[in-house]
């Protein structure tokens, strides 16, 4: 059993955490958490269901609002 095989039962958990981490003050956190998220997409196929408005918006939302990720 490969890891990626352990993703699509836990896909809501592991992308509403990273989801969260997102949006942590520690900037290590958000980055890690950034990186977590696509990770979790790419196994997954980029089949994230109901999810993908959120994870576009984040998207979106860090390219235009924040000025600096440190």
């Amino acid at each position: 059993m490969f890891a990626g095989d352990l993703v699509p039962p836990y896909k809501a958990m592991l992308l509403n955490a990273f989801l969260v981490g997102t949006k942590d003050s520690d900037h290590f956190v958000r980055a890690s958490s950034l990186s977590n998220l696509g990770e979790v997409c790419k196994a997954l196929g980029f089949r994230i269901g109901p999810v993908v408005s959120e994870v576009s918006i984040l998207f979106w939302w860090m390219s235009i609002c924040h000025t600096s990720f440190t």
